[in-house]
């Protein structure tokens, strides 16, 4: 069975190395370095830096390791497997968003527009799978 830490080491190295991932959200590599060794140990607040940089949600990442989440440690799954997706919501609740691997710092104002826009967006679509848009 895969533990928290071996799915988030195996997530950061399928396009970063650790030092460069670190970097990449801000965070100390030691910090990263012990919490890829105990994530349990680790604070909320950097626990959630890193799935956000990952793209994952903390509600998978509790998962990993109970045997309901056998289906997301698959070693063929892509990068943002369903289970995986980026919840919209949450990023647009941090000031800090990351786009195209550039870092934005939005205002209150601004975040609150971005989902008015998507809200607006999404407004009677549903996603069609054979659809190109």
């Amino acid at each position: 069975m895969t533990t928290k830490e071996d799915y988030l080491k195996n997530l950061i190295l399928k396009r970063w190395t650790l030092k460069d991932f670190a970097a990449t959200i801000d965070m100390p590599y030691g910090t990263l370095y012990s919490i890829l060794r105990n994530v349990d140990g680790g604070s909320l607040h950097n626990i959630l830096k890193i799935c956000s940089g990952l793209h994952i949600s903390a509600d998978t990442l509790a998962q990993i390791g109970k045997n309901q989440s056998a289906c997301l440690l698959n070693d063929d799954m892509s990068m943002y497997g369903t289970g995986d997706l980026p919840d919209l919501r949450y990023m647009l609740n941090t000031s800090r968003i990351r786009f195209d691997g550039v870092d934005y710092r939005l205002s209150r104002e601004n975040r609150d527009m971005l989902t008015r826009i998507i809200k607006e967006l999404l407004r009677g679509k549903e996603y069609k799978k054979d659809k190109e848009y």
